[in-house]
């Protein structure tokens, strides 16, 4: 996937030009009320979200856009232009897309399909979106989603600009947001238990196969009196209770197992030497270290796979106050008060509920290469998560190239050179 190089903007504003060479990690736009930050970025992210609707009402006649490869040397290039037609209330907008340097572009012509220009003309917004979503594996869209992964949300805190009549407040979107990424988290969070159980079954079917292994007597004496006894006993009473297997019988088994292995562990050397039985269980002890060994890596790959999934958990807990965050046993993240209380994140306050969306949607990004595009991410967030805001972003997807647009020193921090001041570039 690709990041943002360089964004070229002609008849911004009618006829202003803007030329901006974007930072790979952080990217700032600054300025006060109506310099036109949030529309730099919304043309931005309409462009590479071929969002239609919005394109048509913003204030710009071309776009280009120019990316490079994330680990590559690909160039690919986005150019939108923008018609006024007299004839009709909406513009005729194309696009010139090329994924190579070296390649011609091809174009994209909206009004080449009737279907596509009957439906700009005649369905709302909200059924449009739905529309353009059923064809999302096809022309422009498939295009653009081959060439950059994006992450766009609006100030309402929409997955995007467009913003429908429907919802009443900002409150209310935000908590629409809220709903529709929480669905989100709780499908991630499955695909990852499902790795885990994956995981989980390899291992027991490596149990099996570990039967089947040869192993030569001094192979086994050397093992055995190598091991630490306590621990592997410890080891495999983890074992047996997270698979569930024994119950409380279990337990006694094992003590009674270990306290044989001991026994005859004392004897390797000695002047007794070992009977059958006395075999048999060294050979048992090193067949279930070979099971606690392959245990302790599925622990790691474990600990792996959900790592995102606790870095979330992490971040929040950092800056919550008198709250814990957890994901509860259905993937929906809750929290619990210091007075014992559940809450869902339905009964959040409004910066909590903020903080969630904002770093919920960079975790299912899934620490790939993303352009990440946020309006005033500060709205509602206490002074000391404003100024943590970017570093935590960056905690959870450490490959999203960020692009925001902020009236926040606090959210800048300590990245004041990677900022783009508006009233400067306007003049």
């Amino acid at each position: 996937m690709n990041k943002i190089d360089r964004v070229e903007i002609a008849g911004f504003w009618g006829n202003r030009e803007l030329a901006i060479d974007f930072f790979s990690d952080v990217n700032f736009f600054i300025g006060v009320n109506g310099s036109g930050k949030t529309t730099v970025i919304n043309i931005i992210a309409a462009a590479l979200a071929a969002d239609f609707p919005t394109l048509d009402r913003l204030p710009f006649k071309t776009i280009r856009i120019e990316l490079s490869e994330v680990g590559g040397r690909k160039k690919p290039s986005i150019e939108v232009e923008k018609v006024e037609n007299e004839d009709t209330p909406y513009a005729s907008i194309t696009y010139r897309i090329k994924e190579k340097a070296s390649e011609k572009y091809k174009e994209y012509s909206l009004d080449e399909f009737e279907e596509e220009a009957l439906i700009r003309r005649r369905i709302p917004t909200r059924q449009y979106r739905s529309y353009m979503r059923q064809r999302i594996n096809r022309g422009i869209l498939a295009r653009l989603e081959s060439i950059a992964n994006v992450s766009w949300l609006s100030i309402h805190r929409s997955s995007s600009s467009r913003y429908s009549a429907e919802v009443e407040s900002y409150e209310s979107s935000v908590d629409q947001k809220l709903e529709e990424l929480s669905n989100d988290l709780g499908k991630y969070f499955s695909v990852l238990a499902s790795k885990v159980s994956d995981e989980i079954a390899e291992f027991q079917r490596n149990i099996i196969s570990s039967l089947l292994t040869e192993q030569t007597e001094s192979a086994v004496f050397s093992l055995v009196k190598s091991f630490d006894l306590e621990e592997e006993k410890k080891a495999l009473n983890e074992i047996f209770k997270k698979l569930k297997i024994g119950g409380r019988s279990a337990e006694s088994k094992i003590d009674k197992h270990f306290l044989e292995v001991r026994e005859a562990r004392d004897k390797l050397g000695g002047k007794e030497g070992l009977d059958l039985n006395d075999l048999m269980t060294l050979v048992n002890s090193y067949r279930s270290h070979r099971v606690v060994e392959n245990w302790n890596k599925l622990l790691k790959k474990q600990a792996e796979i959900l790592k995102p999934k606790a870095t979330l958990v992490k971040v929040l807990n950092s800056l919550f106050q008198r709250k814990v965050i957890y994901i509860n046993e259905t993937n929906e993240i809750e929290a619990t008060t210091d007075s014992g209380k559940r809450l869902s994140i339905r009964g959040l306050s409004s910066g909590e509920k903020q903080l969630i969306i904002i770093l919920g949607e960079a975790l299912l990004q899934r620490e790939s290469p993303w352009i990440y595009i946020a309006d005033e991410p500060e709205l509602s967030l206490h002074v000391r998560w404003q100024e943590k805001l970017i570093e935590n972003l960056r905690l959870v997807n450490p490959q999203a190239q960020i692009i925001c647009a902020t009236h926040s020193p606090d959210v800048v921090s300590t990245f004041a050179n990677n900022i783009f001041d508006m009233e400067s570039m306007i003049k």
